[in-house]
């Protein structure tokens, strides 16, 4: 067999038709040519190239999410950053800032992702030949902390982004002549997002059918290995050294997004593509009703929805937690029924200021009575029927609220008769029971095998363990500061003894398929407070249903779940 030591037939055609596309520029003629708008400059460096470039993203031909990137020089390091904002009333922003090494390799990347004003941040420094990173998900019970990893040349995250592939492409084409561009490239990639670190790579090559690209485009395959394998096309503008529109005909949603919402699409097909300016978000339209300040100082915001019946109604605090779709179509159904509803922001999200309250703590169980008692004494509120509702880990503090050990006089403080809470209880200490639990969830997820569980349960629950045993307040490293108080508060609560000093009727709700807060865990739990002798809690299991209870659109759960809820809530006036 004959060794191959030139250009195939193949290559030179690629060649050739790559050096006319770099100098067609030259050769300009009186019929506009159908290329790539705004249009680049003839010899752009990186700084230049980038700055002001807008993109939009669509998932399966519907646009989700705008983008835009801009460039600056901080001591000499070209420094990109790029903002995020996902369209549709999602109330996400994601900001994303990369300092580049003269090589165009990150030496420190920071990701925020903010829904309804809730920070999630990662953060990656490098240190010689290799990086630590500090993740703080909101999502999770504490910051993970990663170290000893090596240096990548490309920085990935989980949610889609013009950013790595911009620079990709710049990383392709920097110093190369046309011939250089048939070679293939590969650089190792770190997604920062990723549950448990590892390294991956990134090959790009020139496609060798170029029929689909647009004229002064050049299209190129990539192969992305690691923890989110993906097979995508680039174009680009090689005369100009610019991304014009990417692909990903499988994109999926990682374990995070489908453990907390099983009817989530497996996945669909990504673009991102250059646009002239980025698209304004949209305004989300609240329920109908009036806007209330709320709380012992004011800092807390709901919106009322009140019944047709002008006295003498029930009503309803509805409790919606950072990371918890739209509830708009239950508040107002619920109104219809004949209950003042109060959707309420807890302490930090959305308009509701302060700082936002991570684990179930007294000072947003306090908020949320000091709420419900402003509900009791509105006008028509019928001051001893007033339930609580919350789904989620948000549920915790909505627990707390109905009886706190701390409080000095529990039934003096307390203005709910009632609540429904959901996708949230288990047996023993949460930060042991249930962040073992949700552990073993994304293992299965991940498919990672037993070293992999154990080196995470070492970098998460082992490490707060350790953290909190030390006394220390603040995670300090890489120039942030975490706070642990979070952790404290997860590891403190103690949910049998807050449901037994409750002494008021409250429904569980729990989906039987839920693999994020596995419903054994509240079966336990019931089964233990029944054997103690408390009375007043049922527990509700519903077939099929997984952590969000069937959340769709802008209802809170499913009908199944709706209709269970009501019953319980008519039989209680029945019986008083």
């Amino acid at each position: 067999m004959s060794r191959r030591t030139g250009p195939t037939w193949a290559g030179w055609f690629l060649l050739f038709l790559l050096a006319a596309l770099l100098l067609g520029c030259d050769k300009a003629t009186d019929e506009a040519p159908l290329t790539p708008t705004p249009e680049p400059s003839a010899t752009p460096g990186a700084l230049a190239a980038l700055d002001g470039l807008a993109f939009e993203i669509s998932l399966d031909g519907e646009p989700v999410a705008s983008e835009v990137l801009e460039t600056r020089l901080a001591d000499g390091a070209l420094v990109v950053d790029s903002v995020v904002t996902w369209l549709g009333g999602a109330d996400m922003v994601e900001r994303r800032t990369v300092v580049l090494s003269p090589i165009l390799h990150p030496t420190s990347y920071s990701y925020e992702r903010r829904v309804r004003g809730v920070p999630s941040t990662w953060y990656l420094q490098r240190q010689g030949g290799q990086v630590e990173v500090l993740a703080n998900n909101q999502a999770w019970f504490g910051p993970v902390l990663s170290d000893g990893l090596d240096a990548p040349g490309l920085v990935w995250d989980s949610s889609p982004s013009a950013l790595p592939l911009v620079l990709a492409v710049l990383q392709f084409t920097e110093g190369k002549s046309a011939a250089q561009l048939l070679e293939p490239m590969q650089v190792p990639v770190l997604d920062v997002t990723a549950d448990l670190l590892t390294l991956g790579s990134l090959r790009m090559e020139l496609a060798g059918d170029q029929t689909s690209a647009v004229i002064g485009t050049m299209a190129l395959e990539v192969k992305l290995t690691g923890p989110h394998p993906q097979d995508l096309t680039l174009w680009m503008r090689p005369d100009a050294r610019l991304l014009f529109s990417a692909e990903f005909p499988s994109w999926s949603f990682d374990c995070w997004q489908r453990l907390r919402d099983p009817a989530l699409p497996e996945g669909g097909h990504l673009r991102i593509e250059r646009v002239r300016e980025g698209r304004a978000a949209q305004q989300t339209i609240g329920p109908s009703g009036q806007v209330l300040r709320l709380g012992d100082d004011g800092s807390l915001q709901g919106r009322l929805l009140l019944p047709e019946n002008p006295q003498g109604f029930p009503a309803m605090v509805l409790v919606q937690a950072w990371d918890q779709p739209g509830v708009l179509a239950s508040a107002e159904a619920w109104a219809a029924r004949g209950s003042a509803v109060l959707v309420l922001d807890p302490v930090g999200v959305g308009s509701s200021e302060g700082p936002f309250q991570r684990g179930p703590s007294a000072q947003a169980a306090q908020a949320l009575r000091a709420a419900g008692r402003a509900l009791a004494e509105m006008d028509g509120v019928d001051a001893d029927r007033i339930a609580l509702v919350a789904v989620g880990d948000v549920a915790y503090s909505a627990a707390l609220a109905l009886a706190d050990p701390v409080a000095s006089d529990v039934t003096a403080d307390q203005p709910f008769t009632a609540a429904v809470l959901g996708a949230f209880a288990t047996d023993g200490n949460p930060l042991v029971e249930l962040a073992s639990d949700r552990v073993l969830a994304l293992a299965a997820c991940h498919g990672w095998n037993q070293n992999q569980t154990v080196s995470y349960l070492q970098r998460s629950l082992y490490a707060w363990q350790g953290w909190l045993g030390s006394g220390d307040e603040y995670l300090s490293r890489l120039g942030r500061r975490v706070p642990l108080s979070p952790v404290a508060d997860w590891e403190r609560v103690d949910l049998a003894q807050t449901l037994s000093a409750a002494n008021l009727p409250v429904l569980i709700l729990h989906g039987d398929d839920d693999h994020w807060t596995p419903v054994d865990g509240a079966e336990r739990l019931v089964e233990r407070l029944a054997t103690s002798g408390s009375q007043g809690l049922t527990l509700r299991t519903f077939p099929g249903l997984g952590n969000t209870l069937g959340q769709h659109g802008d209802y809170l759960w499913s009908d199944a779940v709706d209709s269970a809820v009501w019953e319980w809530l008519e039989s209680l006036t029945r019986s008083n």
